[in-house]
């Protein structure tokens, strides 16, 4: 069975069991996946596809404290709230929340035959000031600040890739252990 059919079977399968007897899914409009793709570009189809076939819709936190969020909030958390405003710029993109308000994302930049990298970050990571400039300004604890210089602190992709948690190399390979509840909290790697 191949990995889309089997993470397929597993989202269809919860979506059957949800106890609050919504959909976990909703239909996508036209409109909708053409704002999508305009956000995100179409390089990363296989993410695109995803919500063209499966909308997220009243998901639970699992026990990655994860969920997913449906292409009206995505399209919110990229063009009007930080970080995702200014995270978009650079490539990636919010497409999940987390229970402590931290953003999971796909980076565009870094994409395998239309399968985008997903990276965790926290919601405090960038300082943004629409009068200001946007800068780098927490990092992981687990780094030490005094072994960074300044310029690793401007905000760019490479200084961004420096600081922040990558969950999977694929989207497809996060969807499959997200929807099979593979994941401990995630928000410990913040």
């Amino acid at each position: 069975m191949s990995l889309q059919k089997e993470a397929e079977k597993i989202l269809i399968s919860l979506s059957e069991s949800n106890e609050t007897s919504k959909a976990f899914f909703v239909p996508t409009t036209e409109e909708q996946l053409d704002s999508l793709r305009e956000l995100v570009g179409d390089k990363c189809y296989k993410f695109i596809d995803f919500y063209k076939d499966y909308q997220p819709n009243n998901i639970s936190f699992l026990n990655s404290n994860i969920t997913l969020i449906g292409i009206d909030d995505i399209l919110s958390e990229n063009t009007e709230l930080a970080p995702g405003v200014v995270l978009s710029e650079l490539g990636i993109f919010v497409f999940a929340v987390t229970v402590g308000g931290n953003v999971v994302c796909i980076d565009t930049n870094e994409n395998t035959d239309g399968d985008p990298a997903v990276l965790l970050i926290d919601h405090s990571f960038i300082y943004f000031d629409p009068d200001d400039e946007a800068e780098i300004a927490n990092i992981p604890s687990y780094l030490n600040e005094d072994d960074f210089d300044e310029e690793d602190f401007e905000l760019n992709y490479e200084n961004v890739r420096k600081f922040v948690y990558r969950i999977e190399e694929s989207f497809v390979e996060f969807i499959k252990k997200y929807s099979m509840n593979q994941y401990d909290d995630l928000e410990k790697y913040l």
